[in-house]
């Protein structure tokens, strides 16, 4: 068994297979990038109201959203990252607003990551593929990778713009790994532990 999956932020030890755990696969982002988005934040909880923001800490790229698992699947799950490290590293840019449905009416507010090599896509296509041959529901929208910053607790929000804004550059990154991460939920919100991780 691996053994990050013995251990978590806050102590939790997990002691049973039958144990479910709330699962996603993402890229983490670099200080610059969080902070970058952090002022963004910032900026538009002053102009959108009725919006939960996404903690700072808690920002990422999600590459697949598993839900829950039993703790027995986990170590089959985290396989499927390890061939992904040939994807590795891969350039991407960070920036532009936008929200689903629409940034006229967003319920989910979000910024754009540019994938010039469809590399992130391809890493997508496989994490896709590999989930499914554990059981895990396949994603029948298209894939648009992209970091949700807020998500809105009532009615949807018109965005006060959509793209980059002006006078503004997107931010590169360089993605040297994927991760499977815990999000246990608490009464203050959502707390990611990681699980597995491949990197360069």
């Amino acid at each position: 068994m691996l053994e990050a999956i013995l251990q978590y932020r806050g102590g939790d030890n997990l002691h049973s297979d039958n144990e479910v755990l709330r699962l996603f696969i993402g890229i983490k982002l670099s200080d610059k990038v969080r902070e970058t988005l952090g002022n963004l934040k910032d900026e538009l909880n002053e102009k959108l109201a009725g919006v939960r923001w996404v903690p700072i800490e808690n920002l990422h790229i999600t590459l697949k959203f598993l839900g829950n698992c039993e703790q027995g699947k986990v170590e089959a799950v985290a396989a499927v990252l390890d061939p992904l490290r040939k994807y590795l590293p891969c350039p991407v840019e960070i920036g532009g607003l936008g929200g689903f449905p629409s940034s006229g009416s967003a319920k989910i507010i979000w910024v754009g990551v540019d994938d010039p090599g469809d590399i992130i896509e391809e890493i997508y296509r496989s994490c896709e593929k590999g989930c499914g041959r554990l059981g895990f529901k396949k994603e029948r929208r298209k894939y648009h990778p992209h970091v949700t910053i807020g998500r809105c607790r009532g009615r949807p929000v018109r965005l006060p713009w959509a793209g980059v804004k002006e006078g503004e550059e997107k931010i590169p990154l360089t993605v040297g790994g994927v991760t499977l991460f815990r999000s246990k939920l608490e009464r203050t919100g959502a707390i990611y532990s990681v699980i597995h991780e491949v990197t360069v």
